[in-house]
């Protein structure tokens, strides 16, 4: 392909690229933008002169689009690329503004995510200027714009940031009344508080108002507990990990990864310190949902978010489809309740597949041997 070929490509993808842009169709403004990027490499420096006002647009739009999809990293490299361009200069106001909210903003987090004071140069100035033309800038940026400058001020009379997560689950912990316990993971400062909350679902009541326990209440039945947690370091609240259990869902959210694997820690401290056999580890679909915050010291200075973070299908139908079994199923079922007993090698596979659904694979190993020393001898 020769250049002009590529310059006339080049000109077709940014076509479609501005195209898609005020559609909001961001996945394929990306790809076209990527394109031009890849082809752009194939120029001559005298042709790549003479699409130079090009790159500011693509830098530009690719350091919006990755700051869109929380890639901070990729977006802070394009924006910066995009301001050293001369036609930055030329942008109005409100463009070149939303740029430095953007760099502002991802080179925060990059900074909270790394502790490298390189992404806090300059912020400081940018961040100040935003501040004295607010009145310019859409409203819906002021709070994040504020937030910063609070973050910044905080970091710089050298806070720690820690994130703090709330959630409930559905068994009761009793350590003691406004107690918090403090422990440490890989060197990590934890700080747990529980509050034991009555299940409202509980048909239990005391005479005379007085407190109510199941012994061995291992679903909550009367009591459930709700958690604080803190941690004293910055999660990403974006980043999901991979998930390596029996389930659909393959991924799941950094933060309750780490609150579920903290709070397990802490459990089976608890049993064993306690005796209290019937206490389950925590596994995420105990969990309804759950509100973080990122805080850097003085405690205003985050904002809280909530989130349900389960694998659900909804029915596109009105009303909902229910997952009734086919009649095959039904079938099969109603021949299985005639047998009078069940195969112990079923049983036991099927209580394989929960325990790693679980992560409780210990005891899927147990059951899993089980199971092939069932059907094997």
């Amino acid at each position: 392909m020769n250049e002009q070929d590529i310059v006339e490509q080049i000109n077709n993808l940014l076509i479609n690229a501005k195209q898609s842009g005020p559609k909001r169709d961001w996945d394929n403004q990306h790809q076209h933008l990527e394109n031009v990027k890849e082809l752009y490499k194939q120029l001559s420096p005298e042709s790549k002169t003479k699409i130079q006002k090009d790159c500011y647009y693509v830098h530009k739009e690719l350091g919006h689009l990755y700051y869109i999809k929380s890639q901070h990293k990729k977006a802070l490299y394009h924006l910066q690329k995009a301001k050293k361009l001369s036609d930055f200069k030329k942008d109005d106001f409100l463009t070149k503004a939303l740029m430095d909210h953007f760099e502002v903003d991802s080179s925060l987090k990059l900074y909270l995510k790394t502790n490298s004071k390189s992404y806090l140069k300059n912020l400081k100035r940018i961040n100040s200027s935003l501040l004295k033309n607010l009145h310019k800038i859409p409203p819906d940026y002021h709070f994040q714009i504020e937030h910063n400058q609070s973050v910044l001020e905080e970091i710089g009379k050298g806070a720690k940031v820690k994130t703090v997560i709330w959630f409930e689950i559905p068994f009761p912990l009793f350590i003691q009344e406004q107690n918090p316990i403090k422990f440490r993971i890989d060197g990590v400062l934890h700080i747990l508080e529980i509050e034991i909350l009555e299940n409202p679902m509980a048909d239990f009541r005391a005479e005379g108002g007085g407190f109510v326990e199941l012994i061995e209440d291992k679903y909550g039945l009367v009591n459930r507990s709700k958690i604080t947690l803190t941690i004293f370091k910055y999660i990403d609240p974006d980043e999901r990990v991979e998930m390596k259990t029996f389930s659909e869902k393959n991924e799941i959210s950094k933060i309750i990864l780490e609150a579920t694997n903290a709070l397990n820690y802490f459990i089976e401290c608890y049993r064993v310190t306690t005796g209290n056999y019937w206490i389950e580890t925590v596994y995420y679909k105990m969990i309804p949902n759950f509100t973080f915050e990122i805080k850097v010291g003085h405690p205003k200075s985050g904002t809280q978010t909530a989130i349900k973070d389960h694998l659900i299908r909804y029915s596109p139908t009105e009303p909902p489809i229910k997952p009734w079994l086919k009649n095959t199923t039904i079938s099969n079922l109603e021949g299985c309740l005639e047998k009078g007993e069940i195969s112990l090698w079923q049983i036991l596979l099927l209580d394989a597949k929960d325990y790693l659904l679980r992560k409780e694979y210990r005891e899927a190993i147990y059951s899993i041997n089980g199971h092939l020393k069932t059907i094997l001898c």
